[in-house]
């Protein structure tokens, strides 16, 4: 049973030993303020006002606790907590949060990144009360790990009872002896608990520990005889044998997995559901125990990011990918820091005229060895990192900044188009972003088209809708990008404020027969019926052009007419003015 939490007092608990607090804020001010609050309660204080300095703490020293702030320039709160609680899981982590970034530190909490969530405005009293039991909670947590270790036996895990990594190892080697002299392959299988972390967040520490002793009660049951098993970290398991068949004997054991986590655990007078992420590997008899462990880590981290339940056979292009994916991961934020990125764009025209009706600003990264890196690449990392926000940024003031630039020298088209992501769309800061945007580079609202994916769209989240209509109120033209590669309608778009609607060119590629002419021609229709202008996008030939004229779309973005270009390269078009069809093979 968990003992009770002491009630406050004006003294942290554990006086025996120092009782080191973080605090992480970019303002140095409140970090500050922080202390003036703290100032009765004799804590070791470190602070740090990025994400990296507090890294940098916690690798120095042990920290108890440690207070980050959400909104932070470089990385989110709840992204650096997540990483103290991979690196450092016996730190207790607390994060002070306003409303508006509610649904991401709820999601933290139930993945067990965060322990517990503080409100903006800050109560000094209630602030001092929560810092004092995380206090509390350390110390337990720290009395429990001590007391548990002092009882385990050697080689022994001393939640589980199953061997340890290091055990384990040697069990290992024992087993390749065997599959030498019976001519088999080893398997070694890394099972990760997927919901663990957030079982811990829910019902704390003594019932997670409850959770592991269950779950290694049960693996021993059914493999111990055959297997060997070790508990290798908090809520992942590891399982060894030899097969002269590894991969059938690696289904069997995914299988029997399977039959197992079926039902819920009982724990604790609780019933628990859990799914698994496997990742599995063969090899030789020779090879080393930790070349499998990384090959078997490697596995299942790919099926976890893939929304874990999930059985992943190691490859050799899965080391190749993590790796590389890691590399361009430290490679983003460098270019992004170092100002890398580039900003290509594509007129759009009227066909009837040929006359240039807008330009869509367009990310590139010219990576010094990898080339041009698609944005499909960069865009969803950026998003992962927590920098989308900051890369969007940069977009829309430097593309704000160039039209701004030709208005000067009068070569404006009449739009700029931009793309924002559904997690922009979160962001409560971003209309009054937005709006400072305009009034620095002098541009009227309705020069500026932000572009939505229609999977942002059809998210249909109250803030998004929100947003939207803020920004409509600002005077901004929204439209809707990559019609046809969702599952929106129509119908359900007429909840948002859009005036545009950006066709697909997979819709375009329908077309070749009668069906997918009609279906392109309807889209259109419809769009011009809602109130919305159809833009055909990724007009490549002229065959392709004749098509969406025929279907009645009159403005049109591609390469038929143009590749996007640097600035400096479309502005003899933008001087023009226009593109004629005889042209257009010239500017393509």
């Amino acid at each position: 049973m968990r003992k009770a939490v002491p009630p406050p007092s004006d003294q942290p608990v554990g006086r025996n030993k120092p009782n080191r607090l973080l605090l992480v804020d970019d303002e140095q001010h409140v970090c500050e303020a922080l202390k003036r609050i703290l100032f009765r309660d004799a804590y070791e204080i470190r602070v740090a006002h990025s994400a990296e300095e507090a890294l940098a703490v916690l690798e120095r020293e042990p920290i108890d606790v440690i207070v980050s702030d959400q909104r932070m320039a470089q990385r989110k709160g709840t992204e650096l907590l997540a990483e103290v609680r991979d690196r450092y899981p016996r730190t207790v982590r607390l994060i002070l949060s306003g409303a508006a970034d509610l649904d991401d530190v709820v999601q933290a909490m139930e993945s067990g990144a965060i322990y517990k969530f503080l409100p903006k405005p800050i109560q000094p009293a209630l602030f001092r009360a929560n810092v004092r039991e995380a206090f509390a909670r350390a110390a337990e947590a720290g009395a429990a790990a001590a007391s548990i270790a002092s009882a385990a036996e050697p080689g022994k895990d001393p939640i589980t009872g199953l061997a340890t990594r290091q055990a384990a190892e040697k069990g290992f080697e024992q087993l390749a002896g065997r599959a030498r002299r019976a001519h088999e392959r080893l398997c070694l299988l890394m099972v990760k608990l997927d919901q663990y972390d957030a079982v811990v967040r829910s019902f704390g520490s003594s019932f997670g520990q409850q959770l592991l002793r269950q779950v290694g009660a049960e693996l021993d049951r059914v493999f111990g005889a055959a297997h060997l098993l070790a508990h290798d970290a908090p809520g992942t398991f590891l399982l060894a044998t030899a097969a002269a068949d590894p991969v059938s004997r690696i289904a069997r054991v995914n299988a029997e997995l399977d039959k197992l986590f079926s039902k819920p655990l009982a724990v604790a007078g609780r019933q628990v559901m859990t799914t698994l992420s496997v990742g599995a590997t063969t090899t030789d008899a020779g090879a080393p125990f930790d070349a499998a462990v990384d090959e078997a880590y490697t596995a299942m981290v790919t099926g976890s990011d893939r929304g874990g339940d999930t059985v992943q056979l190691y490859q050799p292009d899965l080391a190749t990918a993590f790796r590389g994916g890691l590399e361009l991961e430290s490679d983003f934020r460098q270019a992004l820091a170092a100002g890398a990125f580039s900003l290509h764009y594509q007129p759009q025209v009227d066909v009837g005229a040929g006359r240039i009706v807008g330009v869509e600003a367009l990310l590139r990264w010219r990576h010094p060895e990898r080339g041009f890196v698609s944005p499909a690449q960069f865009v969803p990392l950026a998003e992962r990192l927590g920098l989308v926000g900051e890369l969007g940024r940069w977009v829309l003031e430097t593309a704000a900044g160039e039209l701004a630039h030709w208005q000067r020298r009068r070569l404006a088209p009449p739009e700029l188009a931009v793309n924002v992501s559904a997690l922009q769309l979160k962001d409560p800061s971003l209309v009054e972003h937005v709006g400072a945007v305009l009034r620095r580079h002098r541009l009227a609202a309705h020069e500026l088209v932000l572009e939505v994916t229609e999977s942002a769209a059809i998210e249909q989240k109250a803030s998004i809708l929100d947003c939207l209509n803020s920004l409509r109120a600002l005077g901004v033209t929204l439209a809707v990008d990559d019609f046809g590669t969702g599952y929106a309608n129509l119908a359900n778009l007429t909840r948002f404020p859009f005036t545009k609607l950006k066709i697909d060119r997979s819709l375009l590629q329908q077309m070749r027969d009668e069906r997918g002419q009609k279906l392109y021609a309807n889209v259109v229709s419809m769009a011009r019926e809602l109130g919305l202008v159809p833009v055909a996008e990724g007009v490549e030939t002229a065959t392709e052009l004749a098509a969406v004229r025929q279907a009645g779309c009159s403005v049109v973005q591609g390469y038929f007419y143009s590749r996007p270009l640097e600035a400096a390269k479309l502005e003899p078009l933008l001087y023009a003015g226009h593109i004629g069809i005889d042209s257009a093979g010239d500017a393509a």
